[in-house]
């Protein structure tokens, strides 16, 4: 298996040969064997839960496997005005703290979009901001990990986590 710089590397040029080449693609991630691309909409990160990241690739001994999914996300995106208010970063970790996730497990933490289908028409999707955490190896919602069963998480793999990563302060 190759070494993490050359994953990395590689991984750029399978992208390309798939010809799935975004303005708005981006890295993501990468955990041991894996390496993650999203779509990415004003510098955010776009979390689509039915779907998983917009392209995946693995490594292993001997073969190299690659998933993506075909949302198209090229259109503009209209601004009706409206604004969010999302919490603190301080108040997050004190939440997860709460449901007995301890700050060592929290591996990295970004605010993105979740993409949801606008229940009014079919061909729309709305882009909410919210906080998305990687916990025991596992990307969810801040929401998610609220009402998440942390047994399944936390014996489904061993964390990891190096320390708390925040990629935006406040």
């Amino acid at each position: 298996m190759p070494n993490p710089n050359t994953r990395l590397s590689d991984s750029v040029t399978y992208v390309h040969k798939l010809g799935l080449v975004e303005q708005d693609l981006r890295f993501f991630d990468a955990e041991g064997s894996s390496v993650v691309y999203t779509n990415y909409i004003e510098g955010y990160p776009v979390f689509i839960k039915t779907q998983g990241p917009q392209i995946q690739i693995r490594y292993s001994t001997d073969n190299i496997t690659i998933k993506f999914n075909s949302t198209n996300l090229q259109i503009p995106v209209p601004f009706d005005g409206r604004t969010v208010k999302i919490p603190k970063t301080s108040t997050v970790i004190k939440t997860l703290q709460a449901k007995g996730i301890a700050k060592s497990d929290i591996q990295r933490m970004t605010i993105g979009f979740e993409l949801v289908r606008d229940s009014a028409h079919d061909s729309l999707v709305d882009l909410t901001p919210t906080y998305y955490i990687k916990i025991y190896n596992h990307w969810l919602s801040l929401s998610e990990w609220q009402n998440a069963n942390l047994a399944k998480y936390r014996t489904s793999t061993t964390s990891s986590a190096k320390g708390l990563n925040v990629t935006r302060e406040e």
